[in-house]
């Protein structure tokens, strides 16, 4: 036998045996385990065995590849226990698992239930399966809509002092990580942060520029410039839901990103990724704006995925980036840009953009911006 099966045999034999010795068949059936894994993570800690919860989370799972981490893990460990409750006596024997019972523990579909999250509108519904709210006490400003669907995601706010600025942003379904912009990597792509004292006025409310949060230190919530990206702080995820696989899930405006998360890393729904900011929004409240896409490029929207079907309902059908592009009437001028570039991007003719811009010239700046239709 492969040295690596031995071992991952003795080590799996033994947690198996450990943790039935810890509850009694009236404590905890196996048959609850399989019903409701997360019973399986009450006992341990109404047991108060953290040693054999971090020993079973960290040889059994994280050998077996299952993702996750923190609490989200218990459910995993459920499901685990509910494979080799249900086992016969030869594959739970001191022999270990038969191939078969291998195979089903490294495949079997994993499902994680979102925390919960305090809602204070009546109208939003619980999330889809698989999905959680985006953040707490969640208030709305623009949804998937716009002159000619122009705006293909969702503008959410927080419903308190400083419309949520510094609280946490959570992860709308399991996905992997794949992209993390900052001005701190990047100002000009991402904008530069306001690190100066003092506060900014945004709707009704004056919101200071800094801000201490626990975990995270010193946060800077806005930008003193939009960045080409415009997105401010910026984190891309691919979905690892079953019903909705590959699809992008992005998160802008953010004031800072979890310090734990990195490219790669997976997070499941409901876990924090950051913190709610207003980075690259000059003038409108601060906002988280959310939106996904499948990987052919079209837009989906999130509102009911999310429970929001109610307060933002949609008549817009879904367009691909380059749909989404066309529509746009005005363009922000690139270094490389000329004026026949512009026009073959949206379409049009050289003699149109003149003739829109007033133009004499063929001179155009970075920065500048024209109008387009």
């Amino acid at each position: 036998m492969h040295c690596k099966t031995v071992h991952f045999v003795l080590t799996l034999g033994g947690l198996v045996v450990a943790l039935f010795m810890v509850f009694s068949p009236a404590a905890a059936p196996a048959k609850d385990w399989c019903t409701d894994p997360s019973t399986l993570g009450d006992a341990l800690l109404g047991q108060g065995e953290p040693a054999i919860l971090t020993a079973f989370s960290q040889d059994l799972i994280r050998s077996e590849g299952i993702q996750g981490h923190g609490e989200t893990r218990l459910n995993d460990l459920g499901q685990t226990l509910c494979i080799l409750s249900n086992a016969n006596d030869h594959d739970r024997g001191a022999t270990g698992l038969s191939s078969a019972r291998v195979h089903a523990l490294k495949t079997k579909p994993i499902h994680h239930q979102s925390p919960p999250r305090v809602q204070n509108d009546p109208l939003i519904e619980a999330p889809m399966n698989g999905f959680a709210y985006p953040m707490e006490n969640m208030k709305t400003i623009r949804g998937f809509d716009g002159a000619k669907c122009r705006h293909q995601g969702l503008d959410i706010y927080g419903d308190d002092e400083y419309y949520g600025t510094g609280k946490p942003i959570y992860a709308i379904t399991r996905s992997s990580v794949i992209f993390i912009g900052t001005p701190e990597k990047n100002r000009g792509a991402y904008g530069r942060r306001d690190r100066r004292g003092g506060a900014v006025k945004r709707g009704k409310v004056t919101i200071p520029r800094r801000m201490t949060v626990e975990g995270y230190g010193e946060i800077y919530p806005f930008t003193r410039t939009l960045g080409r990206a415009r997105t401010g702080v910026f984190l891309v995820t691919k979905s690892l839901n079953p019903d909705y696989p590959d699809h992008l899930v992005r998160y802008m405006h953010l004031s800072a990103i979890h310090p734990e998360i990195k490219v790669g890393d997976i997070v499941e729904a409901g876990q924090e990724v950051g913190l709610m900011g207003s980075t690259a929004v000059m003038k409108s409240i601060p906002h988280l704006h959310l939106d996904m896409e499948t990987a052919k490029g079209l837009r989906v929207n999130a509102a009911p995925l999310i429970g929001l079907k109610n307060i933002l309902p949609s008549r817009c059908k879904a367009l691909t980036r380059a749909q989404l592009i066309r529509l746009k009437r005005r363009h922000v001028v690139r270094r490389g840009d000329s004026l026949w570039k512009i026009a073959r991007k949206y379409k049009t003719t050289v003699g149109k953009l003149k003739r829109l811009n007033r133009l004499r010239r063929g001179l155009i700046k970075p920065g500048q911006k024209l109008r387009v239709r």
